[in-house]
C-alpha cells in the first residue's frame, strides 16, 4: 500500500524518495489474479457480466496496489484498441501545466495569460488580464459560456478560430468567483502552456508524461488553427489511461523517478467548491482543477462525454478504467443515460469486490 507523501521544494522539485511502493509505470502492468490484491474474483465476473449488458461500453480495467486485476474489452475492442476519451484530456492537460509549473516555464497560478497570449496572433483585449492561469484551471474564466448541450461545444469546435470564439465572449462574472464548464477555455489553457514551454503540447507531453510512463500510442485531434484540442479529443488505451490513475495514486511518482509534484497532485485533487450538484449514482460532486470529485467516496475523476472515466480512490488503492463508444449516442440511450450507467458499474459492482478487513 501506497503511504508516503513527496514533499515538494520552492523550486518545484522533488524532496525525499518516492513513495513505499510506488511501480514503475514505464514497465508493463504486473497481471495478478484478484484475491491477490485483496479482490472478490466472482465479484468482478458479475462486474464484467454487468458491463456486458450496457450496449455501447468497450473496456472496464481494474488496479489494485499497483498491478492489473482484472480487464474486459466489449463490442470488439480489444487491449490495443484506442479509446477517444473525450473530456479526460482535460484531467491530462492539469497534470501537463503542473509539470510546466515545476519546469518554471509558468511562474505562478496566478499569472494572467496574457503573460502568454498576446494580440500579435490573437484578439486579446485589455480586461482578459483579469484571467489567469489559475482560473481557467477552475472553470471560472468569468467568460459567458454555454455547453449544457452539444450544440454549444459544436458551435465552438466549428468555429474556425477556437481561441478567437472565446475571447470574442463578454465578461459575465467576476474572473475566479463562479464556475462554468467551459471546454473552449481548457482548450486555452493548452494554448498557453505551448507558448509557456515553447513547444508543441504533444511533443511536451511525450517527453515529460507518456514517454516516463511508457505510453507510445496517443493520438489527438488536430483543429485548424495548428494546435490540438486541449480539452477533448485524445485517444489512448485503457490500460495506459490506467496508468496515470497510478501515477496520481503514487503522489505524482514512477518508481524512483518524480513525474509530477507531489503538491500539485494534491492541489489539483483538492475540493474547490463545496457542492456542484449529482450525476446519478454520485450524490455529492464537487471539482478540483480539472478533475471531478465524489466526494461520498473520496474518490477523484477523469471524466469524459459519454462515460469516459479513470476513477480513483486512494484509501482503496483502486484505478478503474471504463471507456464506451460514445458516437452517435444522443440518437439511441442518450449519453446522460449512458455516463450514468458506467458510473454504477464501478460504484455499483467494481467497488463491492473490495474485501473488508484488508
Amino acid at each position: 500500500m501506497l503511504c508516503a507523501v513527496a514533499a515538494v521544494a520552492c523550486d518545484g522539485g522533488p524532496v525525499g524518495g518516492a513513495p513505499e511502493g510506488a511501480i514503475d509505470l514505464a514497465a508493463p502492468w504486473v497481471e495478478v489474479p484478484p484475491d491477490a490484491v485483496g479482490l472478490d474474483a466472482n465479484a468482478l465476473l458479475v462486474a464484467g457480466e454487468e458491463g456486458s449488458r450496457i450496449d455501447r461500453l468497450r473496456s472496464l480495467v481494474v488496479v489494485r496496489e499497483g498491478r492489473l486485476a482484472y480487464e474486459r474489452y466489449y463490442g470488439g475492442a480489444a487491449v490495443d484498441t484506442l479509446a477517444d476519451v473525450r473530456s479526460v484530456t482535460k484531467s491530462i492537460m492539469a497534470t501537463l501545466v503542473g509539470i510546466g509549473l515545476a519546469n518554471g516555464a509558468i511562474q505562478d497560478l496566478d499569472q494572467p495569460i496574457t503573460d502568454f497570449i498576446d494580440d500579435s496572433e490573437f484578439d486579446v483585449r485589455q480586461e482578459h488580464a483579469r484571467v489567469t492561469v489559475r482560473h481557467l484551471l477552475m472553470m471560472t474564466s468569468g467568460l459567458f459560456w454555454l455547453e449544457n448541450n452539444s450544440a454549444g461545444y459544436n458551435e465552438w469546435i466549428t468555429s474556425g478560430d477556437h481561441v478567437g470564439y472565446l475571447l470574442s465572449r463578454p465578461f459575465v462574472a467576476v474572473p475566479g468567483e463562479q464556475f462554468t464548464y467551459n471546454s473552449a477555455a481548457v482548450h486555452l489553457l493548452g494554448v498557453v502552456l505551448e507558448q509557456a514551454v515553447r513547444q508543441p503540447v504533444p511533443e511536451f507531453a511525450d517527453e515529460f508524461l507518456f514517454g516516463p510512463l511508457g505510453i507510445g500510442d496517443v493520438v489527438w485531434e488536430e483543429l485548424s488553427t495548428g494546435y490540438v484540442n486541449g480539452s477533448a479529443g485524445i485517444d489512448m488505451r485503457p490500460r495506459d489511461l490506467a496508468k496515470l490513475g497510478q501515477l496520481y495514486l503514487q503522489q505524482g511518482w514512477s518508481g524512483p523517478r518524480s513525474i509530477v509534484p507531489g503538491v500539485w497532485i494534491e492541489d489539483v485533487t483538492t475540493r474547490r467548491w463545496d457542492d456542484l450538484g449529482s450525476v446519478s449514482p454520485i450524490d455529492r460532486l464537487s471539482y478540483g482543477y480539472l478533475w471531478w470529485l465524489d466526494l461520498e467516496r473520496d474518490a477523484f475523476i477523469a471524466w469524459g462525454f459519454g462515460g469516459q472515466f479513470i476513477y480513483v480512490v486512494p484509501q482503496l488503492d483502486l484505478v478503474v478504467v471504463a471507456t464506451t463508444d460514445w458516437r452517435g449516442v444522443r440518437n439511441d440511450v442518450g449519453p446522460s443515460a449512458l455516463q450514468e450507467e458506467v458510473l454504477s458499474l464501478i460504484t455499483d459492482d467494481v467497488l463491492t469486490a473490495i474485501r473488508s478487513g484488508r
